[in-house]
């Protein structure tokens, strides 16, 4: 995104950088999340509702990064490269994927915050 942004003349908006460096902070914590997660799974503990708080972030976090990539760049580049629009809705899907943003939430209110259990139908 930031060679796209850079070839487009955009880092030069302070705005732009604010959003660019934001997703870039989004990308490292996804990375600490997933070395937390591998390094309980090479102790051989087992990962619980902790996923559903690494499933959540990386679907809001990737939808930020495709949503600013077609705010910063234009109509131009959705037209000449496709891919950011691709993934623009290709997040829409992970969202959904492997269980809902409210249902990862309400695990992790539940199993990680000790919240009292939704009513049941």
């Amino acid at each position: 995104l930031w060679a796209a942004c850079a070839g487009a003349g955009r880092p030069a908006d302070p705005l732009v950088r604010q959003r660019l460096a934001q997703c870039r902070i989004d990308a490292e914590l996804f990375r600490l999340h997933n070395a937390r997660t591998l390094a309980t799974l090479a102790r051989g503990e087992l990962i619980g509702a902790e996923a559903s708080l690494v499933k959540l972030f990386w679907a809001e976090a990737s939808q930020r990064l495709y949503e600013v990539a077609t705010d910063v760049l234009g109509p131009a580049n959705q037209l000449a490269d496709g891919d950011w629009v691709r993934g623009l809705l290709t997040t829409r899907a992970n969202s959904i994927q492997g269980g809902t943003s409210e249902i990862q939430r309400t695990i992790i209110g539940e199993r990680l915050l000790g919240l009292p259990r939704e009513p049941r139908a």
